[in-house]
């Protein structure tokens, strides 16, 4: 659960006797946050509805500005704010009644000087008046840009919600929020001993999911203290689940639940789909080390790395990165429907009884596969190395020809390009039809638009690794990304 501890307040008590100043800390080092809120008080115009105003940086994410007025009158009230020349954003309009009120600037990077006004129905308006958000953080991982030809970008997608590692350990990652250039809007680091490989949009797209997992940072825990919680741009917490063996995948469901991949070890490892109600009952649909089980394979090894539900097709794809195979799980039933990769070559479909489905070309087979998705035009999409003796990430797109069991390659992306990227990696459809390309370790995104043109090219100082032994250079990875739309304001929370 976040929390902010508050040490001290300068105040001069009849004794003259005085505290320490007011300062947000960090609960896991006690640390400064932030430096002290700098407060606008600024003059109020004579005859404006608005009686005081004042803004001030949030004390845990210095990007967010809340401003808070009093209000002489009802009026529909909205902010105008900037802070680049000749561009200007705004709040929604909002119907407020007579009293005091707040509304979040969002979208502003870390150290930058913003312009704001109130504005009262169509003309009314304050003074312009001017704050700073705090500096960012010098522990922040930052990118630059390599490549981002406006023209040809996703207008829809301005934003990007990335998680990353602090360094190349993974005892603790930040998620940040970045814009196309690549500044930070926002950061949120994961407590002491946590990481968050698979930060991501709630369903409706109106909060942050974010796991705070205990497998990687602390790995004789395995996963037992890991958390999930739904939050709030300002950091206000929606409601959180205990998800303990969690470690890789995990979503939110149409009915409130959670779904996530749980790590079980005795002797192998088993990784298993949990669902976890919004009663908080707890059920296993699926396990991956049964149906290995049932199926004469006992020997084999499971391993989720990520985990994805279609509503409309009520199935979950849940990628095992140690079998080469994706999963097609009943949401409902937990049977399992359909099995593509390395299992479903026929010596393994004779054992298990599934259908076996092959590759047309046969070179386009995946290997080490992760987020594999269905794309709204009933396609497969995943990202994968090139082949299992290559570390090349490629995007492929699949159609799945059921009458003949195969999945026939219509689109890939990245062979040749000589962009490597040993552990994780994604892809990602966008509204435009581009792809977004994550290369995992390697810490690069990539915008791609049909014809294979990068339009769009941001990488961090990545900590690479070989895959088969080969020296490892310090520095991040990119976990898990997502596509963001314009409406930020999508993340805030109520406000009074």
């Amino acid at each position: 659960m976040l929390a902010v501890l508050w040490i001290g307040c300068t105040v001069t008590a009849p004794d003259g006797s005085t505290t320490d100043p007011q300062v947000p800390t960090d609960p896991d080092t006690g640390s400064a946050t932030s430096p002290l809120p700098t407060t606008d008080t600024g003059p109020v115009d004579p005859g404006s509805p608005f009686a005081s105003i004042r803004a001030e940086p949030l004390a845990l994410y210095g990007s967010v500005i809340r401003v808070v007025w009093s209000q002489r009158s009802d009026a529909d009230v909205f902010i105008e704010y900037s802070f680049e020349a000749d561009s200007w954003l705004s709040s929604p309009v909002r119907s407020l009644t007579e009293g005091t009120h707040e509304e979040l600037l969002l979208g502003v990077p870390y150290g930058q000087t913003v312009t704001y006004r109130l504005i009262a129905g169509t003309d009314v308006a304050s003074m312009d008046r001017t704050i700073d958000t705090d500096p960012l953080p010098s522990i922040v991982p930052t990118a630059g840009v390599l490549a981002n030809q406006v023209a040809s970008t996703d207008s829809d997608v301005p934003y990007f919600l990335v998680g990353i590692s602090e360094d190349g350990s993974l005892r603790r990652t930040w998620i940040t929020l970045i814009d196309r250039q690549a500044r930070v809007l926002w950061a949120h680091r994961t407590p002491s001993r946590r990481n968050s490989m698979h930060p991501r949009l709630s369903r409706d797209g109106n909060s942050f999911l974010i796991d705070h997992s205990s497998y990687f940072a602390d790995l004789p825990s395995q996963g037992a203290d890991s958390q999930v919680l739904e939050m709030k741009i300002d950091g206000s917490v929606v409601q959180e689940w205990d998800t303990p063996g969690q470690h890789h995948p995990y979503t939110d469901l149409p009915d409130g639940s959670l779904a996530y991949a749980r790590y079980v070890f005795s002797g192998l490892r088993d990784d298993r789909i949990e669902i976890i109600s919004p009663k908080g009952e707890v059920r296993t649909l699926f396990s991956c080390r049964d149906f290995l089980e049932e199926s004469g394979l006992p020997a084999f090894d499971c391993g989720a790395n990520t985990m994805n539900y279609d509503e409309s097709r009520d199935v979950f794809l849940f990628s095992m990165f140690t079998l080469d195979t994706v999963f097609e799980v009943n949401g409902t039933t937990g049977d399992l429907e359909r099995v593509f990769g390395a299992l479903s070559r026929p010596e393994y479909a004779s054992i298990t009884g599934l259908d076996a489905w092959s590759f047309d070309p046969p070179e386009s087979a995946f290997d080490y596969q992760h987020n594999p998705t269905f794309t709204a035009a009933g396609t497969l999409l995943l990202s994968t190395h090139v082949d299992e003796y290559s570390e090349e990430l490629v995007a492929r797109e699949y159609t799945l020809a059921s009458a003949t069991q195969t999945l026939q390659q219509i689109w890939s992306f990245g062979e040749g390009e000589g962009v490597d990227g040993c552990q994780m990696g994604e892809a990602h459809r966008l509204p435009s039809g581009n792809t977004l390309h994550n290369y995992g370790t390697h810490a690069v995104l990539r915008e791609v638009t049909d014809s294979g043109q990068v339009v769009w090219d941001v990488r961090w100082e990545s900590e690479e690794h070989s895959c088969f032994g080969g020296p490892t250079t310090p520095g991040h990875q990119v976990l898990r990304s997502n596509p963001v739309g314009p409406d930020l304001y999508r993340f805030a929370p109520e406000r009074p």
